[in-house]
């Protein structure tokens, strides 16, 4: 697969174990969109600020800010979803206010299993579904992609079905009829990019997770291998590579027109040298730090 298709689906969803490095994946994937000309959104479901720790930027929170890498960011909480959810379909600002005051609005959030699911996945089908067609969403901003840093993989299957699964739990009624639309649209337009890193558990959770995924309806497009420390002294070379010196190092480096302290030769020359795979042997992809 080319990059490029992974951009094939509108909403490209980027989950992964944690530790694994999927929000800085789904940064560079938003940015990856956005250099190649498509209007792109960075969108983060879970609160963990982890677009500002990724991108050195304030939390955006629940409003879309454009970013110097030339795509927008935002931070979907369930409170704030639900709030917009009340105003487009059921037009209660006076009534959503007086709940979010009370704590009523956070019970019934935390209390239904999936609810802050269904709230989040319902903002993705606004963004990229709703706006195109509802006159209440004129003149907000519109986006060839959402890139959606996404729960982990032990909750990503979770995620997806939510929508579904209040579908089936609301016989009848608008919630109904939007759980229904926004599981057709998941399936529809959305694909997965699955983030392990060369470690056991990583491994096994991504492939466990992928027949979970797919039982909701939503393609796993890719597993991406993160982390991966390819050998600087590859087979044929490793002789040459292990009699450099730190000074040899400083030497290229400064032909090169890099400047290396003598600390910092040492340390490229112990980490080259860890790197090396002998003659006959296979590499596995070690991850660096």
């Amino acid at each position: 697969m080319q990059w490029e298709d992974l951009f094939a689906r509108p909403v490209l969803i980027v989950s992964g174990k944690g530790g694994t490095g999927k929000s800085v994946v789904a940064a560079a994937l938003a940015a990856t969109a956005a250099g190649s000309g498509r209007r792109t959104l960075l969108v983060e479901v879970e609160g963990r600020a982890e677009i500002t720790r990724t991108l050195g930027l304030p939390d955006p929170g629940f409003a879309e800010i454009a970013t110097p890498q030339g795509f927008s960011i935002l931070s979907i909480s369930p409170r704030a979803a639900a709030l917009e959810y009340l105003h487009l379909f059921f037009g209660m600002d006076r009534v959503g206010r007086p709940l979010l005051r009370a704590g009523a609005l956070d019970q019934v959030i935390g209390a239904a299993p999936g609810f802050r699911d269904l709230l989040s996945c319902g903002k993705l089908y606004e963004i990229q579904e709703v706006r195109r067609t509802d006159p209440r969403d004129r003149d907000r901003p519109l986006y060839d992609l959402l890139v959606v840093d996404a729960p982990p993989t032990g909750q990503i299957a979770s995620f997806l079905a939510a929508p579904g699964a209040f579908a089936d739990l609301a016989r009848v009624g608008r919630i109904k009829r939007q759980a229904v639309a926004v599981e057709r649209f998941l399936r529809a337009n959305a694909g997965v990019l699955l983030v392990a890193v060369p470690e056991e558990m990583a491994v096994a959770e991504t492939v466990e997770a992928i027949p979970a995924i797919e039982a909701t309806g939503v393609p796993v497009s890719a597993v991406t291998a993160n982390r991966c420390q390819q050998p600087v002294f590859g087979r044929g070379v490793g002789a040459a590579g292990r009699v450099l010196g730190p000074g040899d190092v400083a030497k290229a480096a400064k032909e090169a027109g890099v400047s290396l302290s003598d600390q910092q030769s040492a340390a490229v020359t112990v980490n080259a040298r860890a790197s090396f795979v002998p003659s006959g042997a296979t590499s596995s992809g070690s991850p660096s730090g």
